[in-house]
């Protein structure tokens, strides 16, 4: 007898699982969450041997508190000071702030989602975000376009539910989305302006207008703006400069920009087979109402159309696009809807989390093979950052008995040495406009060694050499990978030593 049940335990339990599943579809969201989390913090960490450029340019200006560098506002590197001062360390915690911010973006798309549709669509709306390229590899760096997913989405949300409800809490929270949008990448108001045309457009939204809640909203996203505005008109509009000279270098045609989307997108074209082929349609699934279809495809559309419009002059990068397929996957569950059958959302599930497990655990697959078939290292988790931060360390402890405090030149291989530092300053490129909390003093007390890979010296180390003597100067090699065809990684260094009799600060 016992024999004869031992079959049927592991269906009972099965089909335990498939009814909880289906009456909480959250459920799947929360694992969704847990696997990338998990994975995208803990793979990258055991396998990369550097940190993505952006976080190490992240922790150094972090460490300076900036409110807005010549680049971007300055939110994400506060976020990675935090994990540092918290953690102390610099390194795996940066990937687990990039992944809290993506887990944060699948919380508002599934809430927004459980407001227009149901739980289970709005499940599967976020789940079918896993098949886009932006919630995968570029995850990995956290930067200012990871920065502002959450923010978009929430923005979103908020929006919806303080026209919906019109309460001063759900208004107030947009207006903090909003604002915290702002710090962390400027293009945050170009969704804005999306929401601005919705809401003179929408008569529902405009009938707001006449409540208090949308008026304190506008004061505390003024208010919460105001020292980045301040910031912005002192350093005298120096990102907006930065964002013109970058479109300079780019030369991406419209056709090349759309061509790279949905190559980039593959995964979840495929994910919509997989999870709808030969699946007959539901005439009873009611179509979702005219506002919130229009809210959706607006909020889902505008922003792409609007950077694919701009492409048109061949300058646009196409990670300026990874806020903007939030609601794609919503998007989606819209077209499918009455083919979003117990069936389809089992198959869509199965297949989201598949692949959110198996994209992890691909990446450093394929590096592995690059790194050993490649003459150069094409990224630079291949680069070996622990030997060269403290080769040189023990490189300026030897010529100047003192410790390094300050180290500029090559941006991404003068963070790699400075970072492990707590003490360590970054001087930017060598330019004092880009890091302007070096001072000539600050030089003269501490020296600074300066980096470089290329056969080029930065271009600011003349400047510098005129006011400053200079010691020793040379080379360095660095193996990055076995194969006999891979050439090493060379970085170039110049000494300027403290001067004599100048003490350096002592550490805190």
């Amino acid at each position: 007898m016992t024999t004869t049940l031992l079959p049927i335990v592991p269906a009972v339990r099965f089909a335990r699982m498939r009814d909880y599943v289906s009456r909480h579809p959250e459920s799947l969201v929360a694992a969704l969450i847990v696997i990338q989390t998990v994975l995208w913090t803990f793979v990258p960490a055991l396998t990369s041997s550097a940190l993505p450029r952006n976080d190490i340019e992240g922790y150094m200006w972090g460490r300076e508190w900036l409110l807005l560098s010549y680049k971007h506002p300055q939110l994400p590197a506060w976020c990675l000071e935090i994990s540092r001062i918290i953690t102390g360390v610099v390194g795996w915690p940066a990937y687990l702030v990039s992944q809290i911010f993506v887990s944060a973006t699948f919380f508002f798309v599934y809430m927004l989602g459980k407001d227009l549709f149901d739980k289970r669509a709005a499940a599967a709306g976020t789940l079918l975000l896993t098949g886009f390229y932006f919630f995968s590899w570029p995850t990995v760096q956290f930067d200012h376009n990871v920065a502002q997913m959450p923010l978009w989405a929430a923005v979103v949300w908020f929006l919806w539910r303080s026209v919906e409800r019109n309460r001063t809490a759900y208004w107030l929270g947009l207006s903090i989305a909003s604002g915290i949008g702002m710090y962390a990448k400027f293009s945050t108001a170009l969704l804005l302006l999306v929401a601005l045309v919705w809401l003179l457009s929408d008569a529902k939204a405009r009938s707001r207008l006449r409540s208090a809640g949308p008026w304190l909203a506008l004061l505390l996203f003024l208010a919460i703006i105001l020292p980045l505005a301040v910031a912005v008109v002192r350093d005298g509009f120096q990102p907006l400069t930065y964002v013109e000279t970058e479109r300079d270098s780019m030369h991406h045609f419209a056709l090349a920009f759309v061509l790279k989307q949905l190559g980039n997108n593959i995964a979840f074209a495929l994910l919509l087979i997989l999870s709808f082929w030969r699946t007959e349609p539901d005439a009873e699934t009611p179509p979702l109402e005219g506002r919130a279809r229009a809210f959706l495809l607006v909020f889902a559309l505008a922003p792409l159309l609007l950077l694919a419009a701009a492409s048109l002059d061949g300058r646009v990068s196409n990670g300026w696009a990874a806020p903007m397929y939030n609601l794609l996957g919503l998007v989606a569950v819209l077209i499918f809807r009455n083919r979003l059958t117990p069936l389809t959302f089992r198959r869509l599930s199965l297949a989201s989390l598949a692949i959110a497990a198996l994209f992890p655990l691909a990446r450093p697959a394929i590096g592995y093979v690059q790194a050993r078939t490649e003459a150069k290292p094409r990224f630079v988790s291949f680069l070996p950052e622990d030997a060269i931060a403290r080769r040189f360390a023990a490189i300026w402890q030897e010529q100047t008995g003192r410790p390094l405090r300050l180290v500029g030149g090559d941006a991404l291989m003068s963070g790699f040495i400075a970072a492990p530092l707590a003490d360590a300053e970054d001087f930017t490129e060598l330019d004092q406009t880009k890091a302007p909390w070096v001072t000539a003093a600050q030089i003269e007390r501490d020296g600074v060694l300066v980096v470089w890979t290329g056969h080029t010296a930065p271009d600011h180390l003349s400047a510098l050499e005129a006011k400053f003597p200079v010691g020793r100067q040379g080379e360095e090699s660095f193996e990055w990978s076995p194969s006999q065809r891979a050439k090493p990684v060379v970085v170039h260094y110049a000494i300027i030593p403290p001067a004599p009799g100048r003490s350096a600060l002592p550490s805190p």
